[in-house]
C-alpha cells in the first residue's frame, strides 16, 4: 500500500499543479462591456489582421493544451483511480468516499469535454468574421467566445479540486487502513 501511496501522491501533486495553470489568463483583445463604442470599432478595424493573428495563436494553443490536459484527464480517471477502486472494492474495503469524489470527477471531466468543444466551435467561429466589414459582429462573438474561455477555465478548476479532494480520501482510507492492520 505504501508505494501506491507514494505513486498516487506524486501523480496527484503534479496534477493539481499542472492544472491550476491550464486555462487561466488569455489574451485580452476587447473591453469588457455590453456595448461597443464608435473608437473600439475603428481599433477592431485597423488592427483586425494582428487580431486574428493573435486568435489564431491561442486557437493553436488552446488545442494543445486541450489535447494534453484531456489525456491527463483521462488517465487520473481511467489509469488511476478506476483500477484503485476496483481493486479496493474487490478486497471488500470501504472506499465510498473515493468513488463519491471519482463519480463527481467523471461528471466534471464530461462537463470539460462539452465546454472546451463548445468554445472552440465559437473561437473558430469568430475567426470566420470578416471584423473589417463586420467589427460589432467580431466584438460580439469575441465577447462570446471569451465567456466561454471562462468556463473551459472554471471546468479545469474543477477538476483540479476533484483531483484534491481524491488525494484527502485516499490519505484518509490509506490512514484508517494502516490503523485496521
Amino acid at each position: 500500500m505504501d508505494m501506491i501511496s507514494k505513486r498516487l501522491f506524486s501523480v496527484f501533486a503534479i496534477t493539481a499543479v499542472l492544472v491550476s495553470t491550464a486555462f487561466i489568463g488569455g489574451t485580452v483583445f476587447a473591453e469588457d462591456s455590453s456595448t461597443i463604442t464608435d473608437q473600439q470599432l475603428v481599433q477592431i478595424r485597423a488592427r483586425c489582421s494582428e487580431v486574428k493573428a493573435t486568435l489564431g495563436r491561442v486557437h493553436s494553443n488552446d488545442a494543445l493544451l486541450r489535447v494534453n490536459r484531456g489525456q491527463l484527464y483521462e488517465r487520473l480517471s481511467t489509469k488511476l483511480a478506476a483500477p484503485l477502486n476496483s481493486r479496493i472494492a474487490l478486497n471488500r474495503l470501504d472506499g465510498s468516499t473515493l468513488l463519491t469524489v471519482t463519480s463527481q470527477y467523471d461528471q466534471h471531466l464530461n462537463d470539460f469535454r462539452t465546454h472546451y468543444q463548445t468554445y472552440e466551435e465559437q473561437l473558430s467561429a469568430t475567426m470566420r468574421i470578416d471584423c473589417v466589414n463586420q467589427p460589432a459582429k467580431f466584438y460580439d462573438s469575441l465577447q462570446d467566445a471569451r465567456a466561454k474561455r471562462q468556463i473551459v477555465n472554471e471546468s479545469s478548476q474543477k477538476l483540479a479540486s476533484d483531483i484534491t479532494e481524491y488525494k484527502k480520501a485516499f490519505t484518509e482510507f490509506a490512514r484508517s487502513y494502516r490503523e485496521k492492520n
